[in-house]
């Protein structure tokens, strides 16, 4: 229209300016929260996600299926379902990163971006498919499982929901600002989700509090540490929260760069933080000196993240690491706050939801999603029985139908003779005269009456879910037992329980080094620098090394890394834990260490320590636990990931039994079992199933009267044919033998020959495991005298299973080999060659003492 033209004044009228703002922005505000910002609380998408989704499912682009452009996709989302074009190709790249993602939906190929914010290649260039996972999503899908409705020119139909079979509004969580509202969704792993999902059907009426020993914390994809329960519990218990996220930082150590032998390095970085505004950080306060100890940082990630931070010699310590790192935190996105609001649509209205509600809501969702798809294929069924009906009626008086047929004049004159003589339907009619004439033989006869009994079989399944609502429940539950174990994968977010952030650092962040840890009868626990021990010969007599009281037992002694957890296990079955840093090291050689009740409020004697990494309390791991009396127990080490103080109870003890050994597997592994009289066992794990924390455990050994189990440990799978087992005795005797001339039986009997027992060889004191090429691994033995010895286990060859073996410590008077524990070392200095024993070892050949023991004498307690 030109300026000249006049206004029709039929086309103008009076308003309130105010009026006309409020409806249209109350419509506007409607629109970006129910159709952009927000997602639905039963499939956690927002609308372009599940366009997306949907477009790809129809274009057959599955997991298998080739890649395909994006820029096809593109264009078939936004020509069909999602008209505004603007944010649908950065919404479909979105999908397909892994770290924005914890579960992808979408399988990229091509360049979709970087965490450094590097934007992706045009779509022109980009391909991708749906991702494994997103088949959980979209599995049954159909108008009469969820609703459809018509596109926006109505020539198509989409999806309002997906029929998801994951809680996928806490699973990947969401990002949305809308207006006057905003949600941010941390996501959640898998496993932790469906096992909430569980505990909800077994018991409606559970608390937040039981539902967060499924649900721990989020489970960010770019990894990093949370620092804190109460956000997290808040988040839970309101639907807000906040929790602070720190990156992965440890130290490296080499004495070979001249410049910085010293660099922390950082694996893992805080979620949706950009690692190049991270590096940018530092390189700043470096050049503004405003980062003391820090000499330079540099990218070297690849497919991991790993950013190298160059320290200062002067700041290498324990205090200088503090020091920086706090600096670091303090200054850099290294640190952040992550502000959480769990909004989602709840049919059609915004809320923000609780942990249990937002499981709730998808367990309810998923209920009436099983019940529409059972009501579909049901009604397919009914109508498959209704025709096979008719069939075998016809089939039944085949001679007669077919002369019917042949006697009528047309067609639909044949279909109304068989509905009169024959009380058919139209569609049983219909089918009857579809028939071919090979489904006259009497095979396909007999066929039709055994599909019908199948198809009555159905239909009584398929009722009873219906109708029977413990069925459908536990059919769900079982769905979701299915995706646990088809889904599985690891935790990438710690969890630190502790608020002060200013002293949690996680753990102090320390040079590794190997620390001997000693537990002897008094109730002393002691760190020392193995390094403070320099090898020797076999047969040497070895320098003070445990300073041990008169009749003072060594109850163990092992080789672990200052950044490993340690467990303390006592002798009547309770279970410590404690950091391996907290233990003061010894000065020197000569020093006893620290009572245990310094550190802890340990009741009785710790006969056991065992190293696992820090943090690593994991389902997939056991714990394995032996007594004297030969009985094993295995218990997932995720059942102690909480120990008080005062320790928990690993295993219930019968009579005067009481443990001797424990170590931890990947729960796939064998057991070696070593008696103080020369026999050994060895059993796949597996056969002694996995119990619960106090249970009781099973027969692992049969031992006769007089003998115990000293010692056990597992090997490996794949470990089995490269392994020799060494053992050694109370008078410094030792051998090694390989592992494949040990008969491999089941659990609970006698087993064969270890080493040969004599007055001159001992007792045996323990059995561990050794590579068959022993390469740098040495071994280090103490005597009741306290004097230890360093030997190197290439100088004790491999023998036979029933031989004495050779001195490897030399034993003089009333002493006593009391313990040995092994260690590979990088770089050992030999100071000499001791005198040796020249004996030929003694071979009483290869007898087998082998006795099984029925299941009826096992001595197993209930959980």
């Amino acid at each position: 229209m030109s300026d000249s033209e006049p206004i029709d004044a039929d086309s103008q009228y009076e308003t309130s300016f105010t009026k006309e703002m409020k409806f249209g922005f109350s419509n506007y505000a409607k629109y970006v929260i129910s159709d952009r910002a927000i997602p639905d609380a039963r499939d956690g998408l927002k609308p372009v996600h599940r366009r997306i989704l949907w477009a790809m499912n129809q274009i057959g682009l599955g997991p298998r299926s080739p890649f395909k452009k994006c820029a096809r996709i593109f264009g078939e989302v936004t020509g069909k379902y999602h008209p505004h074009a603007g944010g649908v190709y950065e919404s479909l790249v979105r999908l397909a990163q892994d770290w924005s993602l914890r579960y992808p939906l979408v399988q990229p190929q091509g360049n979709f971006g970087s965490i450094d914010g590097l934007p992706p290649a045009a779509m022109r260039y980009t391909e991708a498919r749906l991702n494994r996972i997103s088949l959980e999503l979209m599995e049954n899908i159909s108008e009469r499982v969820v609703e459809f409705i018509d596109n926006f020119d109505g020539e198509e139909r989409e999806p309002t929901v997906l029929p998801v079979k994951i809680p996928h509004l806490l699973l990947n969580g969401s990002y949305g600002i809308a207006v006057g509202i905003s949600s941010n969704i941390p996501p959640h792993h898998l496993n932790e989700l469906m096992s909430a999902c569980i505990a909800i059907i077994d018991d409606p009426q559970i608390s937040v509090d039981d539902l967060m020993t499924h649900v721990t914390a989020p489970d960010f994809p770019t990894g990093g540490t949370i620092i804190g329960l109460s956000g997290i519990r808040s988040l839970y218990l309101t639907g807000r929260g906040s929790m602070r996220i720190r990156s992965k930082i440890h130290l490296e150590t080499n004495e070979t760069h001249k410049v910085s032998p010293s660099r922390l390095v950082v694996t893992e970085i805080p979620y949706l933080q950009n690692k190049a505004t991270i590096i940018t950080q530092i390189s700043k306060l470096i050049d503004d000196n405003s980062l003391r100890g820090v000499m330079d940082v540099r990218d070297l990630s690849k497919e991991d993240i790993r950013i190298e931070i160059d320290i200062d010699e002067q700041y290498a310590d324990d205090l200088g690491v503090k020091t920086i790192l706090g600096q670091l935190y303090k200054k850099t996105n290294l640190d952040t706050l992550f502000h959480s609001r769990m909004t989602a649509f709840v049919y059609g209205r915004p809320m923000t939801l609780t942990l249990k509600k937002a499981l709730a809501v998808f367990l309810d969702f998923r209920e009436t999603t099983i019940r529409n798809i059972t009501q579909e294929e049901l009604d397919k069924v009914a109508a498959r029985i209704h025709i096979l009906e008719g069939l075998i009626i016809a089939s039944d008086h085949i001679d007669a139908v077919i002369a019917l047929i042949r006697a009528s004049e047309s067609r639909s004159a044949a279909h109304t003779n068989l509905k009169d003589k024959y009380a058919l339907s139209d569609i049983q009619a219909k089918a009857v005269l579809d028939m071919t004439l090979a489904r006259l033989a009497r095979v396909e006869q007999t066929a039709l009456v055994d599909e019908l009994e199948t198809k009555n079989a159905d239909k009584a399944r398929l009722m009873m879910i219906l109708h029977d609502r413990p069925t459908l429940l536990e059919l769900m539950r079982n769905e979701f037992e299915d995706i646990k174990k088809k889904h599985s994968d690891k935790r990438r977010t710690n969890l630190v329980e502790m608020d002060d952030v200013l002293t949690s650092s996680e753990r102090p962040i320390l040079h590794r080094r190997n620390l001997l840890i000693t537990s002897t009868g008094e109730g002393y626990l002691r760190a020392l620098d193995y390094t403070k021990f320099k090898t020797q010969g076999r047969g040497g007599r070895g320098v003070i090394g445990v300073p041990l009281g008169t009749d003072e037992k060594l109850f163990d002694m092992m080789i672990a890394s200052n950044m490993d957890d340690l467990l303390l296990i006592t002798h009547n079955g309770i279970i410590h834990l404690i950091p391996a840093y907290e233990i003061p090291e010894a000065k020197s050689r000569t020093n006893k260490g620290k009572t245990i009740k310094r550190f802890l409020p340990v009741e009785g004697s710790i006969v056991k320590v065992v190293n696992i990494e820090h943090d690593q309390f994991v389902k997939e791991k056991v714990l394995v636990t032996i007594t004297k009396n030969g009985v094993i127990k295995r218990t997932t080490l995720d059942k102690y990931a909480n120990i008080r103080r005062t320790g928990i109870k690993c295993l219930n003890l019968r009579g005067e039994d009481e443990v001797v050994d424990a170590f931890v597997t990947d729960g796939n592994s064998f057991i070696f079992i070593a008696s103080k009289k020369g026999q050994a066992v060895v059993f796949d794990e597996t056969k002694a199933r996995a119990m619960g924390r106090v249970a009781g455990g099973v027969r692992g050994m049969r031992l006769r009267v007089g003998d115990e189990v000293v010692s056990s440990f597992a090997i490996p799978k794949d470990q089995l044919d490269q392994t020799s087992i060494l053992t050694v005795t109370e008078r410094g005797y030792g051998k090694r033998t390989i592992l494949t001339k040990y008969r491999f039986t089941n659990r609970g009997v006698r087993g064969v020959i270890n080493m040969k027992i004599r007055e001159k060889n001992g007792d045996v004191v323990i059995s561990m495991p050794m590579p068959i090429v022993a390469g740098s691994s040495n071994i280090s033995l103490v005597n009741s005298d306290g004097v230890l010895i360093k030997v190197r286990v290439k100088g004790i060859r491999n023998m036979g299973r029933s031989t004495m073996g050779v001195r490897v410590m030399r034993i003089v008077g009333d002493q006593k080999l009391l313990m040995a524990t092994s260690i590979v070392d990088e770089n050992v200095e030999i100071l000499e060659q001791a005198e040796i024993d020249l004996e030929d070892p003694i071979d009483d050949g290869e007898e087998d003492e082998f006795e099984v023991l029925e299941d009826s004498n096992d001595i197993e307690e209930a959980e």
